[in-house]
């Protein structure tokens, strides 16, 4: 499979555009003016500051990769990412980098390797369409009560400073309390629709919902 059939499987007009399109930024710029075939490795070596962090989804990555390509998905540029592990496709999208600290509005008191991968890497990485299993684009960061209103969250005001990092697709969500700047290796709140919530450390939690979007894990 490739690309252009995984968008057409799951019913995304998006289209494959030109490796000189003016909306490309940062290394997507030097990568899509390279060679086809060299643009997968130099994707994978963009990732490579995040292995240590990310060391599962990494791992899985380096394995199942098939093709990157830019593509224009309602007017928005992103860069898509096929994998398969043997047995099934995955098709994820990432955004344009932020770059400049001062776009970086509302992710200021992230923690700094996050903020980077915002600011260098993608704005937003994840399933196609979704969202889900990466961290959420900016424009689509929420709050804790943007999400859950219930009575458990009474327990954990004030809410606004509760940012909605990663959506699993389902019941759970990844938050961090950005109230003040975050080290490097922040705990995070789970916080679950169906069960009570719980507190996990950030960057192992981050790798195992991206693990996931690539990946049987009965293999």
């Amino acid at each position: 499979m490739t690309i252009s059939e995984a968008l057409q499987a799951v019913g995304v007009r998006a289209r494959i555009v030109d490796t000189n399109h003016k909306a490309l930024l940062g290394p997507w710029v030097s990568i899509f003016a390279r060679p086809q075939s060299e643009w997968k490795s130099l994707t994978l070596d963009l990732w490579t500051p995040f292995r240590q962090l990310l060391p599962k989804f990494t791992a899985r990555q380096r394995r199942s990769l098939v093709e990157i390509a830019p593509i224009l998905d309602e007017g928005l540029l992103e860069v898509a990412y096929l994998y398969n592990d043997g047995r099934y496709d995955y098709l994820h999208v990432g955004g344009m980098p932020l770059l400049e600290q001062g776009r970086m509005g509302g992710l200021e008191n992230f923690p700094g390797p996050l903020s980077r991968f915002y600011r260098e890497l993608h704005d937003g990485y994840g399933l196609v369409r979704t969202a889900a299993l990466g961290p959420l684009p900016r424009r689509e960061l929420r709050t804790l009560d943007d999400i859950d209103n219930g009575d458990r969250l009474a327990e954990y005001e004030p809410c606004e400073e509760k940012v909605v990092v990663l959506w699993n697709g389902g019941p759970g969500y990844l938050v961090l309390d950005v109230k003040s700047q975050l080290g490097d290796q922040p705990d995070a709140l789970m916080w679950w629709t169906d069960e009570p919530p719980d507190r996990a450390p950030f960057w192992p939690s981050l790798d195992a919902f991206m693990e996931v979007g690539v990946s049987e894990l009965d293999e």
